[in-house]
């Protein structure tokens, strides 16, 4: 498995575009047609990219000025994707599945899939191909790029300005139009935009592991990690609380990051230490179980037997909706019982003694049936599970049945999320599904890559990671400061001088919200999803991505998309242009509100404000361009 880098492509210019500061914001003249897009990572590229092709087909001379705002240095990439990042911070997914363009906005030789953006700057001896796995700093490179190649085939008509602020107030004025507040202070009311797109990524407020514990010895978000882990000594000991894709993040961080070096002999990994990691790195989770990785080959057979369209209507004609452990889930069990035979008799053509019967509570909880009173046999269970996971990824995936099954949740997520989203789903049995299903079928489909995974097990091998708390751990904090974490099951406990949350933070709205969606719900324009007298802990929304008020209005002024979505829509992958797409419909509504303005003026209806944007003369400084 190849993983590309930052140093293996030709790099690309820098953006081209002024970076604004929040207390500039006042001095901007509003005189077009004003569109905000909120949290200019990822989604917000795409949100551009889908309102510059739209706007481009219109051809329309009404002046529009659009605003980036983001709470991170670098437009486009945002935090996730920064490319000043480790290289060693891979993505999940192979290369080919990334592109931030859709089919009919390419057809120039410089809008290009990632893919094809490697093999166009590729500096090494090497093609790319099919299955590459790349650090998310050269894909953060990619997105920039992208940004580039849209601000330089923006219509004339439109003026873009990007922000380097965090939104924190929005609020609806008598016109129906939309005031912003940056910064808790900054503010312009003569600025007022006609629509918001708000795709602010991950921004929920963490659940302090210990409630109320205001030390730095308590971290409470790892990236960027090589700033939030650096005060992390080789005196002190260390756990990590988390066994998802931030956990990796973290002890890579804590090993490579502090200069130590990983080996590849043939299928062999070797560490050599720097001295300079953690004495003791210590880490567990709620179900205590690791990843499945990804090798990035795609099982042949990727066709659904069980699990389709078909199935799915006849259940709907039966229940009248969907229940998802008494409908969806037997035909996930019946799908991957039947690709994991199929890939052992193939098996059979080159391992004759490799049998095992397919149970699937094996694969969902593989140690749910034992007890572990003796700390390191646990630790011994998951080091030799992961080495399991590790070996079956060595196979063809059509000689595998952990990757024909791990393919499966993969291949059905279409459909689930189809009768998922906005409700679909009985309100007991979303729950249900949230707490208890989700979240583990994503460890067994969404791993990280097998590179990264064989690192965690050269780690564990050495001794230096340790899975001895088991699952589910209890914990609290000493008065000096260090953290008491106690394995009820085995009654082994240790003791850490910093805790790590290597977790992403789950939407609990409305108790826990950014200062953004706290203004909303406080604004009456947003509030929880309700469902047969159930309240979920995310805002409600219409299939167009708009905001539902506190009144159930629908506020088609603010379109949210991607993460600020989840829970209301399922599968919302950062860096797919397809999946629970807003921005195209948000554009496509952008376009038809300056169709009517056009109309209007036309016929001598309008009052027009529609000039081109300009700036205060006292503004001196247009601020630095993107790095």
């Amino acid at each position: 498995m190849f993983v590309w880098n930052k140093n293996h492509i030709a790099k690309p210019a820098k953006v081209d575009l002024p970076i604004l500061r929040s207390e500039d914001y006042s001095l901007i003249v509003p005189t077009g047609f004003s569109v905000a897009i909120i949290g200019t990572g990822p989604k917000g590229l795409y949100s551009l990219a889908a309102l510059q092709h739209k706007l481009s087909q219109e051809k329309s001379a009404i002046p529009i000025e659009v605003h980036l705002f983001n709470s991170h240095p670098y437009i486009a990439s945002g935090p996730n994707y920064s490319p000043d990042q480790p290289d060693f911070l891979l993505i999940n997914y192979p290369v080919e599945n990334i592109n931030a363009w859709k089919e009919e906005e390419m057809g120039t030789e410089d809008k290009l899939s990632f893919i094809d953006w490697i093999a166009n700057r590729n500096l090494t001896e090497r093609a790319v191909q099919l299955g590459d796995f790349a650090s998310r700093a050269l894909v953060g490179l990619y997105l920039q790029d992208v940004l580039s190649t849209l601000i330089k085939n923006m219509p004339t008509n439109v003026t873009v300005l990007a922000f380097h602020a965090e939104v924190t107030s929005c609020h609806l004025i008598k016109s129906g139009k939309a005031l912003l507040q940056l910064d808790h202070k900054f503010t312009n009311e003569a600025l007022n935009y006609d629509s918001i797109m708000i795709s602010t990524g991950h921004s929920f407020q963490p659940i302090p592991l210990i409630p109320f514990d205001t030390s730095d010895r308590l971290i409470k978000s790892i990236y960027p990690v090589e700033k939030k882990l650096n005060r992390i000594t080789n005196t002190d000991s260390v756990a990590v609380a988390g066994l998802g894709l931030t956990f990796v993040d973290a002890i890579l961080a804590l090993t490579e990051g502090k200069g130590g070096r990983f080996e590849i002999e043939g299928e062999e990994i070797i560490y050599h230490s720097s001295g300079n990691e953690p004495k003791e790195i210590f880490a567990f989770s709620r179900s205590g179980l690791p990843m499945i990785p990804r090798s990035g080959k795609i099982p042949k057979n990727s066709r659904s037997k069980f699990l389709n369209k078909k199935s799915l209507n006849a259940l709907k004609d039966s229940w009248g909706s969907i229940d998802f452990e008494r409908d969806l889930l037997p035909l996930i069990k019946s799908e991957m019982e039947d690709v994991w035979y199929s890939s052992v008799i193939n098996r059979a053509e080159v391992d004759v003694d490799w049998f095992k019967l397919f149970k699937f509570s094996t694969l969902f909880a593989p140690f749910q049936d034992q007890v572990f009173q003796d700390s390191s046999v646990y630790h011994y269970a998951v080091t030799k599970l992961l080495e399991y996971y590790i070996d079956e990824l060595s196979y063809p995936p059509e000689n595998s049945p952990l990757q024909q099954i791990s393919a499966v949740w993969r291949n059905a997520l279409e459909i689930v999320t189809e009768c998922y989203n906005f409700g679909g789903f009985e309100a007991s049995s979303m729950q249900d599904f949230q707490s208890n299903y989700l979240g583990r079928f994503n460890q067994i489909s969404y791993g990280p890559p097998l590179i990264s995974m064989k690192k965690i097990h050269c780690l564990m091998e050495m001794g230096l990671l340790k899975l001895t708390l088991g699952k589910a751990p209890h914990f609290r904090k000493f008065e000096e400061g260090s953290y008491w974490i106690f394995s009820p099951e085995s009654g082994h406990s240790i003791k850490a001088d910093y805790l790590v949350q290597a977790t992403i933070p789950k939407s609990n709205f409305p108790e826990r919200n950014s200062p953004l969606f706290q203004s909303l719900l406080q604004n009456g324009l947003a509030r929880p999803f309700v469902k047969d007298s159930i309240q979920f802990k995310w805002p409600e929304i219409n299939q167009a991505g708009n905001l539902v008020s506190k009144h159930g209005s629908v506020v088609s002024q603010i379109t949210l998309y991607g993460t600020p979505t989840e829970g209301m829509t399922l599968d919302n992958d950062t860096l797919s242009r397809t999946r629970n797409d807003f921005a195209n419909t948000w554009a496509n509504n952008v376009a038809e509100e300056l169709l009517k303005i056009k109309l209007s003026i036309s016929h001598g209806n309008h009052k027009s404000r529609f000039s081109s944007t300009s700036i205060d003369p006292n503004y001196q400084s247009m601020g630095s361009k993107l790095a």
